[in-house]
């Protein structure tokens, strides 16, 4: 509940973790793994990530880079910051009609403590996502993405987090739904002063994907941070 947004001056911190998304919107579980890296410099933050296919949904394609992007960020207090996120999705090779692009994030993140244990803090911005193929396929759209969520310190080892998340699709062609809406409850364990180990559930709700009944995206996240 305690720890600063962006990282503080000469800190650094890597964060590797894996996903899987079992439903019956993909023909087999999709499962990625990712990469992030972020250092602080003065008040600003410098960020990097790669995420990578380890399964595809579909079939196995010649290229696993799914996304590289980079961050900045600027720390106005310690718990009040701007950040700005840019991600090139496939950015390398040909992956024939798989879709590749781009999302553009600008975010204010705040952070208020209710009590030494308790924290409340959410993210408010806006998202330009666009996804082209080699069928021909370019579209784009304008979101305005919002999370809020209470954090709680249940020892000096373990922190509990649960997230509500709301997007509201302002224009564009990508997408044919207005709203999402997602949770995403999070455990965190603190292993030694320098890593901790985390796992996420994510369960959003969107219209049901062409030839599926679901309408429930479910994501599970393994993790851990390390901080040389």
């Amino acid at each position: 509940a305690l720890r600063p947004i962006a990282m503080p001056n000469g800190a650094a911190e890597v964060t590797a973790s894996t996903t899987a998304s079992p439903s019956d919107r993909f023909r087999r579980t999709p499962l990625e793994g990712e990469v992030r890296g972020r250092f602080g410099i003065q008040q600003f933050e410098l960020g990097l990530l790669v995420r990578m296919h380890e399964r595809f949904a579909e079939q196995d394609k010649p290229n696993p880079l799914l996304a590289i992007g980079g961050t900045l960020a600027y720390s106005i207090k310690p718990m009040f910051a701007g950040r700005l996120e840019y991600t090139r999705v496939h950015p390398f090779g040909d992956l024939g009609e798989a879709t590749g692009g781009s999302d553009l994030r600008v975010e204010l993140a705040r952070k208020e403590l209710l009590s030494p244990k308790i924290s409340f803090g959410g993210t408010a911005g806006f998202l330009f996502t666009q996804r082209q193929n080699n069928g021909g396929f370019d579209a784009n759209e304008l979101i305005g993405d919002t999370r809020l969520g209470l954090q709680f310190t249940a020892t000096d080892q373990l922190s509990i987090q649960g997230d509500a998340l709301f997007q509201l699709n302002l224009g564009g062609e990508l997408f044919t739904h207005t709203v999402s809406l997602a949770v995403a409850p999070t455990v965190l364990f603190a292993a030694t002063k320098q890593i901790d180990v985390f796992a996420r559930v994510f369960v959003g709700w969107l219209p049901a994907a062409e030839g599926s009944s679901s309408s429930d995206l479910r994501i599970y996240t393994l993790g851990l941070n390390w901080r040389p």
